[in-house]
């Protein structure tokens, strides 16, 4: 029996060429069942994109990549979740090598690598993430969002806590291996997605954008005293 994988695709305003593109790239996974969601917000041309395409339609009233991603948590149905932006393509066998990598390390999330590409998914560079350690996960966040991540896991430390902007999904991250321990990760050296950037890229957008840049540290650095303050309590 497949083991059934749900996947949550956020959308707003997107390229709806890149939008199909992500799509069809869940739809093709090998090996598992997969559960296909989309979360856009209202009037968006995702709905039309998503509904065309057969898979399940989320909507929201406003837009925002963690209310929008809480929004649609309550939709899963699979054994394991993953995140996918509206951009990003999955290379065909990355949820069916993520369960087996799990399964195989008795784990509970598995984080692979990925290769950058341009516009037009031309690939750039790949990019292995090191061995889990949560020291250094205090410094720099080096597991992406798309990572697979057993479904009772997920149903313990959501929702995503919208409050840390851009790095809700780090704190999440922190948050499970405080609460499970270190050993709940797992690092799969197979590059498994495409991750396109072009133009309209959030740390493209930083990087030209004074004031995102400030706000992004802001949040950053107030996410981080919170997990430390935990880690002096001793409640890791």
């Amino acid at each position: 029996m497949k083991p059934k994988v749900s996947v949550i695709t956020n959308s707003y305003r997107d390229n709806q060429k890149h939008l199909v593109e992500s799509l069809k790239s869940h739809q093709r996974q090998r090996g598992v069942d997969i559960q296909l969601i989309l979360s856009t917000v209202e009037k968006d041309p995702a709905i039309f994109t998503g509904r065309r395409m057969g898979v399940e339609v989320v909507i929201s009233k406003r837009p925002g990549i963690y209310s929008q991603l809480n929004n649609a948590l309550g939709r899963v149905t699979g054994d394991w979740y993953c995140y996918s932006s509206g951009n990003d393509v999955s290379l065909p066998t990355k949820l069916m090598d993520e369960v087996r990598t799990c399964v195989a390390f008795k784990c509970g999330v598995c984080y692979s690598a990925f290769q950058t590409a341009g516009e037009n998914l031309v690939v750039k560079e790949t990019c292995v993430l090191p061995p889990y350690s949560y020291k250094r996960h205090l410094t720099t966040n080096f597991i992406i969002d798309s990572a697979l991540i057993r479904r009772d896991i997920l149903e313990k430390y959501k929702p995503f806590r919208e409050q840390y902007g851009n790095h809700a999904y780090w704190d999440f991250w922190l948050r499970v291996a405080e609460g499970e321990g270190p050993g709940t990760f797992v690092s799969n050296p197979k590059p498994e997605k495409l991750y396109r950037v072009c133009r309209s890229s959030r740390h493209i957008r930083r990087k030209r954008n004074l004031a995102l840049r400030q706000e992004n540290k802001k949040t950053r650095s107030a996410m981080l005293t919170d997990h430390l303050k935990k880690l002096r309590r001793g409640e890791r």
